[in-house]
């Protein structure tokens, strides 16, 4: 009877035991389970967190670079409505000066306005013997007699004593006339060519500080 009793005692430890180190294991085993559960939750978290960084990263780049090139576009299209329109300004200016250069040549005032040029361009020039060039269109109107009148000017006026004559050779020009020095390689341009290539080059700039800017 007493085996009996120490054998279920013996028995009851053992099966206490038993259930203990399965409680123990359990806990354990849970335990383990939970902490991977949690780093798998830290870990997915981090991964994204990581993903949605990469993604927002990406994502403002590919925004940054097409917002550069929109705003390249339209600086672009910018740039050539302006070039545009500069042209079609030059073209309108220039259709205006040659106008008015024909409007100078066909008037009455015109042998007036020839003979202030030659008398501005002596006088810029200062060299005491001259060529007067013009175009052969202008043959009827620069003739010995004008600048005679213009030396007389010069003698009287400035106190200034000039030779002027005029070359057999002519030049191409829409109006106006060149003097040149007969023994130096100096000159005076005072062509409505010229004048209009000056007048075009500060038109130009105009444009450029106006559209450009």
């Amino acid at each position: 009877m007493k085996y009996n009793t120490e054998y279920r005692d013996k028995l009851d430890r053992i099966r206490r035991g038993i259930i203990g180190d399965a409680e123990t294991s359990k806990k354990t085993v849970l335990a383990d389970a939970e902490e991977k559960k949690r780093s798998l939750i830290e870990t997915g978290k981090a991964q994204a967190e990581t993903t949605l960084k990469e993604s927002a990263t990406r994502l403002h780049a590919d925004i940054s670079r097409e917002t550069m090139r929109r705003m390249a576009a339209i600086e672009l299209e910018q740039s050539m409505r302006k070039l545009k329109a500069k042209a079609a300004l030059m073209e309108r200016a220039s259709e205006d000066a040659r106008t008015a250069v024909a409007d100078i040549r066909n008037s009455g005032n015109y042998p007036d306005f020839l003979k202030a040029l030659i008398l501005e361009a002596v006088l810029s020039l200062k060299e005491d013997d001259v060529w007067v060039l013009f175009d052969h269109a202008d043959d009827k109107i620069i003739t010995k007699d004008l600048l005679s009148s213009i030396e007389i000017i010069l003698t009287f006026t400035y106190n200034m004593v000039i030779k002027l004559d005029i070359p057999e050779e002519r030049i191409k020009t829409s109006g106006g006339i060149i003097v040149k020095a007969k023994n130096k390689n100096v000159l005076c341009n005072n062509t409505f060519d010229e004048r209009m290539e000056l007048y075009e080059g500060t038109f130009r700039q105009q444009v450029n500080t106006e559209l450009f800017r």
